[in-house]
C-alpha cells in the first residue's frame, strides 16, 4: 500500500490487527481518503508532502481502516445490512433513493484529521 503499511497501523493505532484484516481493507480506506480529499492526495503529492503532514495522512487511513475493519466494509462488499441491533443497540441504515446500497461512509475521525490540512477544502474563493 501507498500511504501505511502493518507495521505504521500498529504503531499508530497501539493495537494488533489481523494482517488479513489490515490487507482486506487497507487497500480501500486509502482509496477512500483519497476520494475524501477529492484525489488532492495521490502517491506522488503524498512523496512531495513534509513529514508532519505525511503523519496526519498515515493517521487518517489508519482510523479508516479501523472503520473499514469494524463493518463498513461489509456493506462496500455487497452485504446489505438494513438494521441490526445488540443490547439496547440499534442501528438502521437507509438505501440510497435508487434502492442500491448505500455508499460507504467516511470515518469521523479520519475527516478530523484531515481537516486542519486543507486537503478537503472544496475551493470556491470569490
Amino acid at each position: 500500500m501507498v500511504y501505511v503499511d502493518f507495521n505504521d497501523y500498529v504503531r499508530i493505532m497501539g493495537a494488533d490487527i489481523d494482517p488479513s484484516e489490515f490487507f482486506r481493507c487497507g487497500a480501500a480506506a486509502e482509496a477512500i481518503v483519497e476520494e475524501m480529499t477529492r484525489y488532492r492526495l495521490t502517491p506522488l503529492s503524498f512523496e512531495a508532502m513534509d513529514t508532519p503532514l505525511k503523519e496526519v495522512i498515515r493517521r487518517a487511513v489508519c482510523v479508516q481502516i479501523k472503520y473499514l475493519v469494524n463493518g463498513e466494509m461489509d456493506v462496500m462488499e455487497g452485504e446489505n445490512y438494513s438494521s441490526a441491533s445488540l443490547g439496547k443497540f440499534s442501528f438502521n441504515r437507509e438505501n440510497s433513493a435508487d434502492g442500491g446500497q448505500p455508499e460507504p461512509t467516511y470515518a469521523p475521525m479520519a475527516v478530523r484529521y484531515l481537516a486542519p490540512t486543507g486537503l478537503l477544502y472544496r475551493g470556491g474563493g470569490c
